[in-house]
């Protein structure tokens, strides 16, 4: 690993300064110090479209402008514009600076170039077997429920019955098992069969597999203990959620930030009722150590790890059952998501933190 002394967090500009920039460009379009800082302002706050046509006219001012360059990468590739990004990062080391920023923006370089093969792959098996659904995360369903994998492989999490890493996508061993939806979480893997029936496979040290099995992880898929029918399931990072196909919120796994819910802080190896008090969920999704649903009226509530405030309460303490998120006005949500937003990454971008 490598260390180094690096500069305080850049702040997120408020409203009034983001105006205060826009005016001050209104008055001269090319005033480079504006357009880098309101560039730099929309990506911090979520607009790397609003960011781009900025940074481009900032890198035609000045071409040579490190700062101009970096930002305008890490814009691309908030974007999904790889090739852009790619073409734009290997401008900024061709300038020859910050020695230690340059390690890591070859490695960033590295994930473009993964993540660009993998989008080739990715293509090149829809057109082979017209897949129904694809996402960022490393799984995917066909039309015919074959389900595939890939990436990191250490704890068996592709299900494909070896331990080695796979860069392109891989069928999931599943013998006749025919999948309807699949859920990567952080070093295992869930999904619901055909039959309405979850299975799980990789890491299992907490139980988040939810089968009888003491092993520590699980190279293909395997039942979850209950005969419980599931509409959806989710992987988190080492717990596992599931809603049924009546509404129920069944949980399992690591337990000790209370992410499964049922009120206890015990790790469990099968699937638990989440305290739902006998109020019906629309969607259920699992986290790192903390999960979210939706109630079947739309209201959202958060459970589990708290200490970032992620369960929306207004408390920083931890939930061991379900609590409705505060609203400072009311709002209704179809589905709830806990994944991390790729703005912190962008955040360390734009400090020199660019590790991959």
């Amino acid at each position: 690993m490598g260390c180094a002394a690096l500069p305080p967090p850049a702040p997120i500009p408020s409203a009034e300064e983001l105006r205060a920039l826009e005016e001050q460009l209104a008055q001269d379009p090319d005033d480079l110090d504006a357009l880098l800082a309101l560039g730099r302002g929309y990506v911090l706050t979520a607009r790397a479209s609003d960011a781009r046509p900025l940074l481009e006219r900032a890198v035609a001012v000045d071409g040579g402008n490190p700062d101009a360059l970096l930002l305008l990468a890490a814009a691309h590739e908030e974007l999904d514009e790889l090739r852009e990004a790619e073409e734009r990062y290997r401008d900024y080391l061709a300038l020859g600076r910050n020695a230690a920023l340059r390690r890591n923006i070859i490695g960033r370089l590295e994930l473009i170039r993964r993540r660009l093969l993998l989008a080739e792959a990715r293509d090149a098996l829809a057109s082979e077997q017209g897949l129904t659904s694809f996402t960022s995360t490393p799984g995917t369903v066909t039309e015919n429920g074959t389900a595939y994998c890939w990436g990191l492989n250490e704890f068996g999490q592709l299900g494909d019955g070896s331990q080695t890493d796979q860069p392109f996508p891989i069928a999931v061993d599943s013998g006749r098992q025919l999948f309807s939806e699949i859920s990567p979480g952080g070093l295992h893997t869930c999904a619901v069969a055909a039959d309405q029936s979850v299975s799980c496979w990789g890491y299992n040290r907490f139980g988040q597999l939810g089968s009888t099995s003491s092993d520590e992880s699980l190279l293909v898929p395997t039942p979850i203990s209950t005969t419980l029918q599931f509409a959806s399931v989710s992987a988190g990072g080492l717990h596992s959620c599931g809603l049924t196909v009546d509404g129920q919120a069944m949980c399992w796994g690591y337990n000790r930030s209370g992410a499964l819910g049922d009120g206890t802080g015990l790790d469990r190896s099968s699937p638990v009722s989440v305290l739902t008090h006998g109020l019906p969920l629309r969607s259920v999704s699992a986290g790192l150590h903390h999960t979210c649903a939706v109630t079947a009226d739309g209201r959202p509530a958060c459970w589990g790890y708290n200490r970032f405030g992620q369960v929306g309460d207004g408390s920083r303490t931890y939930r061991l059952e379900p609590q409705e998120v505060l609203q400072v006005q009311p709002f209704l949500v179809e589905s709830a998501s806990t994944e991390d937003a790729l703005s912190e990454r962008v955040a360390a971008l734009l400090n020199g933190r660019v590790d991959p």
